[in-house]
């Protein structure tokens, strides 16, 4: 279990790492290309395609990220109604819908990044199933968040 939470830990901070510099980086490169096409009146046409790029990870990673912290938009009347013990159950069963659906991103994410290897952009000829392997990526380490937290017995908390 030691070695779960070190793993988890390692991959929260490479997370915050990624976010912050992706999200600053990204910010940054759109502010120039506003200023070079109102100033200058040029525009840099690989800003479009790498800011979307990087956007699609910074959404995806973040998502994974939000899942082990438990930061995820919840409603929670239904179970703060119940009893302890059916408020557990409504954890692990919340926890289960999500790696089902984090199993679904992770085998048609990697099908698509598979299928769409071949298919670059147009003008940074980046391969686009670089752009869909976000998908299972982040949905591998979104399944490992909900493992440790199951196996933590913290299950959706």
């Amino acid at each position: 279990m030691r070695a779960l939470d070190r793993c988890c830990v390692t991959a929260g901070r490479a997370l915050d790492a990624f976010l912050i510099i992706g999200g600053g980086g990204l910010t940054l490169v759109v502010m120039i290309n506003v200023i070079a096409r109102y100033v200058f009146n040029l525009s840099l046409a690989w800003v479009n395609e790498v800011g979307e790029f990087v956007f699609l990870w910074l959404t995806f990673l973040g998502g994974a990220r939000a899942i082990q912290l438990g930061a995820h938009l919840t409603i929670t009347e239904l179970v703060d109604a119940a009893g302890a013990r059916l408020r557990q159950a409504l954890h692990w069963l919340a926890d289960a819908i999500a790696a089902g659906v984090l199993i679904v991103l992770l085998l048609w994410g990697w099908a698509l990044a598979e299928q769409m290897m071949g298919q670059t952009l147009s003008v940074t000829y980046i391969p686009m199933g670089l752009a869909y392997a976000a998908m299972p990526v982040s949905a591998v380490l979104g399944l490992l968040f909900i493992v440790r937290r199951v196996l933590a017995g913290n299950a959706a908390q």
